[in-house]
Formats: structure tokens, sequence, C-alpha cells
């Protein structure tokens, strides 16, 4: 028998309204993860990463849809009934300054967590925190200085030791490391690594650079338009991508060789105005395989033949990526490679 996940997400939609419109921001999503996984969710800037994560945190409720956590449906919780949830799930927002309070030192940060919920006196949380602080790098002189006065990295190191001050079995990550310097990208990157190693987290990691997501993830889901279009083990997302949005982003990925980075290519075209999505698949505007079916009928994400731990939501899935006539082949081969 397979354990449940962690936290489930079925059929999960959300809307917003603007003067122009509609704006179907997640169409349908279903994803999953497991206890002490890492599930990295990519895509560009659009997709509805965040706004997935917040729905599945309930910081913005879903219109519909299920996410269960740890086998109970958190949906149709009240405010007040959501707390255990709180306890268990934690989220690491994107910019760790505008995620701090800048009128509280540090130690009161990293303590606000525990009071909310009412954890321990008050001599056992400057304990906690005095733990905390050390967890993450970071040492007790800090506690007393504000976040004005500390890096980027070292803000985001505070807002990691807030997330786990609660000892949270998930926590989110919304686009951890994408302010962030490359060296201390490295430094933030291990240091999730390590936690996870020593207290057994699972990690939602949401990114736009494959890069990154190549070295923390042990599964990836590929979001466009509002769905996951390709979902797979890390290591088989890389090496036998079957969407060719999937191929798209590998291709654009920036290519490190002999001490220079050289960008990758851009992605053809803009993607599609949520207010007015394309028929058929999303993704056929832009994709160089698209045929008449394409623009008439919806894919499903569904397992690729040969490959049951991979999906994808492509008519052409079962089918390797064709040379000569895609311009993203070699690239995607030379990203393998390394080659500069």
């Amino acid at each position: 028998m397979m354990s449940r996940p962690l936290i489930e997400a079925r059929d999960l939609r959300k809307s917003f309204q603007s003067r122009d419109g509609t704006l179907r921001v997640l169409n349908g999503v279903g994803l999953s993860v497991d206890k002490g996984e890492t599930l990295a969710l990519v895509g560009e800037s659009g997709s509805g990463k965040t706004t997935l994560a917040r729905a599945i945190t309930m910081l913005v409720p879903p219109d519909g849809g299920s996410v269960r956590f740890d086998g109970m449906e958190i949906t149709r919780l009240k405010r007040r009934e959501l707390k255990p949830f709180r306890r268990r799930v934690q989220m690491v927002f994107q910019d760790p300054y505008g995620s701090l309070n800048p009128r509280l030192p540090v130690g009161r940060i990293i303590a606000e967590p525990l009071v909310i919920h009412g954890r321990g006196t008050r001599d056992e949380r400057h304990k906690s925190v005095a733990r905390l602080v050390e967890a993450v790098g970071l040492g007790s002189d800090d506690l007393a200085r504000y976040p004005h006065e500390f890096s980027g990295g070292q803000r985001q190191r505070i807002a990691i030791a807030r997330a786990l001050a609660l000892g949270p079995d998930l926590i989110v990550a919304d686009e951890p490391v994408s302010a962030l310097d490359v060296s201390i990208q490295s430094q933030i990157l291990n240091l999730m690594a390590d936690l996870r190693e020593t207290r057994g987290m699972a990690y939602l990691f949401i990114s736009h650079d494959l890069g990154v997501v190549r070295h923390i993830a042990d599964r990836v889901a590929v979001m466009y338009l509002g769905t996951i279009v390709e979902e797979a083990p890390a290591a088989n997302l890389f090496a036998v991508p079957r969407h060719p949005y999937t191929r798209a982003l590998i291709a654009a990925t920036p290519v490190v060789g002999r001490g220079k980075r050289k960008p990758g290519r851009a992605i053809i075209g803009e993607p599609p105005s949520p207010l007015s999505p394309p028929k058929g698949c999303p993704f056929h505007p832009r994709c160089p395989m698209a045929v008449a079916m394409c623009r008439g009928k919806v894919p499903v994400l569904e397992p690729v033949h040969g490959l049951p731990s991979q999906s994808a939501a492509c008519h052409f899935k079962d089918q390797p990526a064709p040379a000569g006539n895609n311009p993203w082949t070699d690239l995607v081969a030379e990203t393998k490679r390394g080659e500069p």
C-alpha cells in the first residue's frame, strides 16, 4: 500500500475580477507532496504558481476544488478551525524584507509564531529562538538587531527560522532565492537541504529557474497558464522532457562552462492573457510542433507510455523530441552536456 500524500490538491480553480474581465488563474490544478519530499513547481511569471501556493495554504481560498492535508479536507474549514493546519504548514516568501516586520527585532520576529500559538513560557520561547537562529547560521547577537541591518541572504535566513519555529511538516517556499546573488542562493539552498535532512520536512519549492530546481527537487511539476502541463521525477524531467514547454524552459536555462555563464534561448512568443486563453492546448500559439488538433482539443495530463511516473498534457507526449525541425532540440542537448 502506498502512503497517502502529506498534502494533495485536486481540481483547484481560482479567478479574479478585473476591469477588463475575469482572470482565470487556476484552471483545475492538481498536485501532491509526500512526507519528506521536495516538489518543485516551475513556470514563467504569470503562470499561476504563487496563486496556487496561496490557495494550497488557504491564504487565498480557492473558488473550487479540494485540498486535503494529512487526509483532512481543509477548504471547508473556518478561519479559527484552520489554526492547527497553520502550525503544520508555513510559508517563506520571495521578498524577505517585505515579509519581516521592520519595527520588530529579529528575536521577536522569530518568536511571534510561538506567541500566537501559545507555545511555551517566555523563557522556553527564548531558548527555542536561540536554537533556531543557530540552526540557520546566525548568532545570538543578531536577536536584538532589526531587519534593515541584515543582507538579503541573512534576511531570508531569518524568514526560514520563523517558518521553522512551530516545527512544520511542510514549508511552501515561493521563489525564496530569486532576489539573491548566485553565491547567496547556494547558501540558502544548502541550508534548506540540510534542514530537510535533519528535520524531515517536505517542501513545495516554487521557482522559474530550472538550474536551481535541478539541485533541490525530488519531483518537478511544470505549470503554464494555470494548468500543470508536465510532472515527473527531477531526473526524468531533465533527461527526457515530454512537453514542448518543458523543453523550452530547459533550453532557456543559462549554461555555465569554462568560467563563463551563457544565457539560454528565450522562449518563443509571449504567454497568452488569462483574460482570453486560447482554445485547445494553451501552449499551441507558441509551440513549433502544433497541428490542427492542438488548436481544437485540450490535451489531458496523462502518464507517458513506458514512463508511468511521468505525465504530460501534450497530444504528442509519447513521441520523443523531433530532430531537425524543433528549434529547441539542440539547445536542450547543449544544456544537458553543460557546454558553453
